[in-house]
């Protein structure tokens, strides 16, 4: 699992971070590029909640100790918002709308009613609350495009959210734009058994809304299939989108969704695949990926040390220059966990240092393989004279030798 390229020369590339163990208690970073996992324990994210992943920022919310504020993973530099009352504090979606030393970054929650809205710019000295429920009613999918907030209302149509350019947020202005397409029928007509999931995606100047096609079963739902539409503004008209080109798609149950380009970012190793979407479902494990050309979907296992119950999952995508520094953080942290080692698993690391922290039991067994050949050869042995009637004698005191031979080769393992 572990790649063998120099980290210090990946370009920027997306980051799945896994949040799990008891009330949250550490992380694993997976480098989709790469291929490879870290295990971490960022204190700034043990215990607290992931909101949302924008531009490698984080959004954290710390129910326990009161507090909410923007996390670096990659560099740990932090800012903090403005207090408020954070312990019953109870969101559905949360938008970063760019970095945080963008003098214009926005923070949003839509309440869990969906009909009111908290937001603030960073620096901002406290919240403006902004109550929708006489306007526009419910509000979803909130998202950034071009420097300008979009959402979806409960009537499916695509809002347009003005909030000035400077200084604190006192006021909204928003203004309807365009209803949500007509969807097409899957191949295998999977709209006639699902139900309507709508996401809006902001990728430069472009504004694009996907839709994921869920089935049914007894055990819960399962995502069949996407379509994607892109806003076409000079004409006001969405327009289907059947290919991505050389973009991929990655999106999380917290996060939009984030583009990535697989030509002008990646490495010639690279392990993204264009034309694709990558998704990850709410406590699941398995990252998926469909293939717009086949229309099929695949699946996939990263870590495969976590379980459904601990995997929450958020994409964050750094610049290539933090990348660099947080492959350089998490190998002085694994070096770190070495230190940790008892006696006994240092002198086996020291026999294994070519080989990553897998090979520990391997090391150990192949220090006593000299008896394998030994083994086998009493065993061919006892299947020939076996066939012998003449000498099924010897074949027994063989086949005794044979079996003591196992037993002392398990217990010297042990």
């Amino acid at each position: 699992m572990m790649s063998r390229k120099d980290p210090l020369a990946s370009e920027a590339e997306p980051w799945l971070v896994f949040c799990y163990g008891d009330d949250i208690a550490g992380q694993t970073f997976y480098n989709v590029s790469e291929d490879s996992y870290y295990i971490m324990s960022i204190s700034d994210m043990l215990q607290k909640g992931i909101c949302t992943g924008s531009h490698g920022w984080v959004v954290i919310l710390d129910t326990k100790q009161g507090q909410c504020f923007l996390l670096y993973p990659f560099t740990l530099e932090k800012i903090h918002l403005p207090p408020r009352e954070w312990k019953s504090f109870k969101y559905n979606e949360c938008l970063l709308s760019s970095s945080p030393h963008d003098p214009n970054c926005i923070v949003m929650f839509t309440y869990c009613d969906e009909t009111r809205l908290l937001l603030c710019r960073v620096g901002d000295e406290r919240w403006f609350t902004f109550n929708m429920l006489n306007t526009v009613g419910n509000f979803y999918s909130p998202v950034i495009c071009n420097g300008t907030i979009y959402g979806l209302d409960t009537n499916d149509r695509l809002l347009r959210f003005e909030t000035g350019h400077a200084g604190p947020i006192r006021s909204i202005k928003i203004k309807y734009l365009q209803a949500v397409p007509h969807l097409e029928s899957d191949s295998m007509g999977a709209n006639l058994v699902g139900f309507y999931d709508w996401n809006l995606v902001g990728f430069s100047n472009e504004l694009f809304l996907v839709h994921k096609y869920h089935l049914t079963r007894r055990t819960g739902t399962m995502v069949w299939s996407f379509q994607i539409f892109k806003m076409d503004f000079s004409r006001k008209k969405w327009q289907i989108v059947r290919n991505l080109g050389n973009k991929a798609l990655f999106i999380d149950p917290k996060t939009k969704g984030v583009f990535y380009s697989t030509t002008t970012g990646s490495s010639s190793s690279s392990r993204i695949l264009r034309n694709s979407i990558y998704f990850t479902q709410k406590e699941d494990r398995y990252l998926y990926r469909f293939d717009m050309k086949e229309r099929s979907i695949s699946s996939a296992l990263p870590c495969p040390h976590l379980n459904d119950k601990m995997a929450n999952s958020v994409w964050v995508m750094p610049d290539a220059v933090q990348s660099a520094k947080m492959f350089q953080m998490m190998k002085m942290h694994m070096q770190g966990q070495n230190k940790a080692l008892d006696e006994k698993e240092k002198d086996i690391l020291e026999d294994s240092k070519k080989g990553d922290y897998f090979p520990i039991s391997s090391k150990v067994v192949t220090k006593y393989s000299y008896l394998a050949p030994i083994v086998g050869a009493l065993m061919r042995l006892l299947i020939v004279l076996f066939v012998r009637k003449n000498k099924m004698k010897l074949g027994l005191v063989i086949a005794a030798a044979s079996t003591g031979a196992l037993l002392v080769m398990s217990l010297v393992i042990r």
